[in-house]
């Protein structure tokens, strides 16, 4: 336990040696990537550790860009529930409404697609490792059967999201990649973030690795491509930009706290529990990339 009330500069000491600690007795899950942490609106660690590149050795610094993976599933319902909020669509619509030729389109709604109840399953039938066009990913992704009915099971599903930013495309005549930016990015200055249709598009950021036998490995094999997880995986970050999105939803500067607190109470882009007493609600990202 750190303790949080202590001034900055302690802090940082003390996280210091208790990931050094960590990363020695660990032989699996060690802290390598940048660490920030606030409290009460003050940043008390935002530092990295390891590399983001140990060939170049370049080291990380709060600027360092990662992929978020699946953390861009809360920028997408984000973005949904302001369209929501804007009168453009109701998370209560059937999904046929925007996606015709949707498979049982009539029966999912916009909400089954939030929380991963419609019946969808995780990735669409493709290659996850071959760049593919927006219009393609849909028309697999409608088409393909369902393997629960609508509303009856929670089955997480990058394809939910897919669908959602198709619809958040469809609703404001704008792309995926410019909504977020116009609508959530620019308004926190998040200048570090943003969507991307491919890996070509994607900036000098952290590269990939793995630990085994308790030693740290650089990801060579053939990676993900972030077009297969169209508004599911396609976002770029920094850890400074995403406490900006942290503290633009406590300050309801893109979205009312009716809302968000929906989100939370639903399950719309994130999870909830609680850990030692304390309620948390997040939602954790996977891509090897980075």
């Amino acid at each position: 336990h750190i303790n949080t009330s202590t001034s900055s500069s302690t802090f940082i000491e003390e996280a210091d040696k208790y990931i050094e600690a960590l990363n020695k007795v660990s032989t699996d899950q060690k802290v390598h990537g940048n660490i920030l942490v606030a409290k009460d609106g003050e940043i008390l660690l935002n530092k990295g550790y390891g590399k983001a590149n140990y060939d170049a050795d370049v080291a990380f610094t709060e600027n360092t860009i990662f992929l978020i993976g699946s953390v861009t599933k809360l920028i997408t319902a984000i973005a949904v529930m302001q369209l929501h909020e804007m009168g453009l669509l109701e998370i209560a619509d059937p999904v046929s409404k925007y996606i015709p030729g949707q498979i049982r389109g009539n029966e999912m709604t916009i909400e089954n697609l939030l929380n991963h109840t419609s019946g969808l399953s995780r990735d669409v039938n493709v290659s996850l490792y071959t760049p593919i066009s927006k219009e393609e990913l849909i028309n697999q992704a409608k088409t393909q059967p369902l393997i629960s009915d609508p509303g009856t099971a929670m089955i997480y599903s990058n394809v939910n999201y897919s669908l959602l930013a198709y619809i958040i495309e469809s609703v404001s005549g704008q792309t995926y990649e410019e909504y977020v930016e116009d609508q959530i990015f620019k308004p926190l200055n998040m200048h570090s973030s943003n969507a991307v249709s491919s890996n070509s598009d994607l900036p000098e950021m952290a590269e990939g690795y793995f630990v085994e036998n308790a030693e740290l490995n650089k990801v060579s094999e053939t990676i993900y491509d972030v077009s297969v997880f169209f508004g599911a995986g396609n976002i770029f970050s920094t850890t400074k930009d995403l406490y900006l999105l942290d503290r633009g939803l406590s300050e309801e500067k893109i979205l009312s706290r009716e809302l968000i607190q929906m989100m939370y109470d639903n399950g719309y882009g994130w999870g909830t529990g609680q850990l030692n007493g304390y309620e948390w609600a997040g939602h954790n990202g996977l891509l090897d990339n980075g």
